[in-house]
């Protein structure tokens, strides 16, 4: 019998992975990212499969605008990135 199917002698610990306040993010192509949205100010994050794509514009030279949404996403991904195996004070069963 493996170990992991011994509920006995097998568990799993707590970590940002399990916790209420984690947001999973994912895409088609990309690998996963875990952020941490204990604030619960998260913005919209421009995933597809998510169904929160953002729009783009295109301008009268031919390029595209970035959208405040995207720049929001941006300076909020970069402040509340977490390791899915990292933990603090504040972890709640989720």
């Amino acid at each position: 019998m493996s170990i992991r199917t011994n509920k006995n002698e097998y568990t799993e610990g707590n970590g940002c992975h399990n916790c209420k306040h984690c947001f999973f993010w994912s895409d088609y192509d990309s690998w996963p990212e875990y952020y941490c949205n204990i604030e619960k100010d998260r913005p919209k994050c421009g995933s597809v499969s998510m169904k929160e794509k953002f729009e783009f514009k295109k301008l009268p030279n031919g390029e595209y605008e970035t959208p405040d949404e995207m720049t929001f996403w941006d300076e909020w991904s970069g402040k509340n990135e977490i390791k899915p195996w990292g933990i603090c004070k504040k972890w709640e069963e989720g």
